[in-house]
Formats: structure tokens, sequence, C-alpha cells
């Protein structure tokens, strides 16, 4: 370990253990020298990480001083994802309650419903309540978020964050995810391989997820030597969106629209989930489109409860759900019991491995 983060654990668990109290001054940086025969430089780096964590505040001509609040944790865990449906969210909260309930923690369960000002409107109180962790989606994963500062302050105050499907690059926390980049490379390979060679891609613009499913779509397409073309790649997002559900948006119901009119010549499909391809399949019905009786598909999420106006081949990428769940509360409790967990250098991505199911087709 190195001697300056030897430093910082001491002065850490020193104001967890109340040797030091809010308030108290730390000893000088001379001092701290001679007691751990370090040098200043040393010292001055474990007292800027001290700083930026939020455990002291370092006042020019006076010293550092501890800010630390020793005020008790609400034995709560904030959950937070982007809505509840008979869709993959509800087998998620069921694995994290399912944990948190053995060891006797609560839940507090919110719906972001992709909007940011909810986003905003939970995280602020959740360090309210001062609760002793939280899991959740992010929303906008893919673009810059404007909450990324209480997603920090969550963090400096020793609140554990832990994100599920996502995560955001410029955030150092913990996440659970899919192998989005490899599954869509992987799955868009095997629709290659049975000779189809125009296929159409639809991917989430504004969260990560649909950009690496968007990369492992067109990674295949090169390798197979096939053309990259513009009019074959679409987009959805929910920036221009009122409604709760992100498919009601305006760009939505275009881009769901304007699949629809290419299904008759396109010999393969590359969707981002399956929810969304149970949408333009209905509406391809609904609007009486011709559908290629050689198209292919590939979806993310293997949802029964998506799957009922799919009567062509597919293969989907299955949710890992209840053990994401699962997972996702082993490790806010793991980082409860160990507050040095809680501080990274970067993001920590965990992947829950999944695999590909193949429906009405042997692909």
């Amino acid at each position: 370990m190195a001697k300056y983060k030897e430093l910082y654990n001491h002065i850490v668990n020193s104001i967890k253990d109340g040797t030091y109290k809010t308030k108290d001054k730390l000893p000088t940086e001379m001092e701290l020298c001679n007691n751990f025969q370090i040098s200043r430089q040393t010292v001055r780096r474990a007292l800027i990480e001290l700083s930026e964590h939020g455990y002291i505040c370092r006042i020019k001509g006076s010293g550092s001083y501890v800010t630390w609040s020793h005020s008790e944790k609400k034995k709560t865990i904030g959950i937070m994802v982007a809505y509840m449906s008979s869709y993959v969210y509800p087998a998620i909260v069921r694995g994290i309650e399912q944990v948190l309930g053995a060891h006797n923690y609560g839940i507090d369960l919110a719906f972001s419903h992709y909007s940011l000002t909810t986003e905003r409107a939970y995280l602020q109180r959740m360090l309210d309540l001062n609760v002793s962790g939280i899991i959740v989606e992010g929303v906008k994963s893919g673009l810059p978020n404007p909450n990324i500062d209480l997603y920090q302050k969550l963090i400096n105050q020793g609140i554990p964050v832990i994100f599920i499907n996502n995560h955001y690059n410029t955030l150092a926390a913990t996440s659970l995810e899919m192998a989005d980049e490899k599954l869509s490379y992987e799955m868009t390979k095997r629709i290659i391989k049975i000779g189809k060679k125009n296929i159409l891609g639809c991917f989430k613009y504004d969260d990560i997820q649909g950009q690496n499913r968007y990369l492992g779509f067109v990674k295949a397409l090169l390798d197979a030597g096939l053309p990259i073309e513009n009019n074959n790649i679409f987009w959805f997002g929910d920036l221009d969106t009122k409604h709760e559900n992100v498919f009601e948006s305006y760009s939505s119901i275009m881009t769901i629209n304007n699949i629809c009119t290419r299904l008759a010549d396109a010999d393969g499909l590359i969707i981002y989930n399956d929810l969304l391809l149970d949408i333009i399949m209905q509406r391809a019905k609904q609007k009486k489109c011709i559908i290629s009786p050689h198209l292919a598909l590939a979806s993310f999420d293997d949802d029964n409860f998506a799957h009922g106006n799919i009567d062509l081949p597919f293969i989907s990428a299955s949710h890992p759900k209840s053990i994401m769940g699962n997972i996702a509360a082993e490790e806010v409790l793991k980082e409860i019991a160990n507050p040095s967990l809680i501080f990274k250098d970067k993001p920590n991505i965990i992947t829950i491995p999944t695999e590909i199911q193949s429906r009405n087709t042997s692909i």
C-alpha cells in the first residue's frame, strides 16, 4: 500500500472510531511527517484526498479540521430504477430486497422515468435522510449528467453508490452491467453467419448501454466486410418526451415508424431491447407494414413479457435480473462494512455473465 494511503486510512479510521471528532484539529503536517516517518509531500497528498472525500477541511494558515459527521446513518438503502412494470425491474428489485432483508435493511424505492429532475430530487432526499447506501440506474448515462455533484456528495459522505445496468465515466463508483458490446457483436455475427447482409440496427443514444450495443453491432459488420449504411442505423431517446414511457417520445415514435417501413427489404434487425422489439412488431401489424419472411431478429433482455407479438426467428441476450439485484445488494453491504472501498480512482465495472437465447430459431 502506498505510504500516503496508509496515513489516509489511519486518519479515516481515527475519525470513524471517534478519536478525532467533528471540528477537531488534526496534527500539523510536520507532526504527521515525524509521527509516520514520511515526507511532507506524502502527507499533503493524503490530506488533499481526505479533503476531497469530505473528511476534513484545510484552512490556509490555520490547519486541517475534521468535517465528517458522526451522525448515525439510517439503516435504509435507496433504490432508484427507471420504472416498475412487468419487464426486468421487478426481478431486479426482488433480488436486492432478498439480500438486504436478510441483513435487516429497509429500502426506499423510487422510479426516475428517465427524468434528470426526478433523479436530482431523489439523490438530495437520500442525502437528507442520511441513508446507508444507494443502488441506482443512472439517468441518461451516455450524456454529461448535471447530477454528478450529488452522486459525488453521497460518496464524499461515505454513502456507497452502486449502479446497475450503466455507469457514468466521470464518477468513480461500482457498477453491475451486462457485456453489452460483446453480446451485440456476438448476436450480429450470428445473424451474418446465416447469410444476412442488409441488417438494420436500432439503439438508444442517451445511455451507455445503447452506445455499447451500437459499437458491438458496427464492429461485427466491419469484421464481416459489410458496409456501415447510415440509413440502416436508427436512434431513439427521451430528451424531448413529456411522457413517462421513453417509447412515447416524439423522436421514438418517428424512429419506430421509420423502422416499420424498412422491414420489407431488410433481412436482419439488431435492436436495443425486447420491449422495443415488441412495440415495433405491434406497430408494423397495426400499420399493415410488409415484413420480410426472411427477417432475423436479435435483441436484449430475453423477457417473456415482450415476446407475445414476435413470431419471427430471433435471439436475445438474457438479462441477469435477480442475480444482478443480489450482487448489487452484496456490493453495497460490502462497502458499508468497509468504507475505504467507497473511494475509488476510477469506475469499478463488474460484468454479470449471461447467455444468448434462441427463440423460434436455431440461430
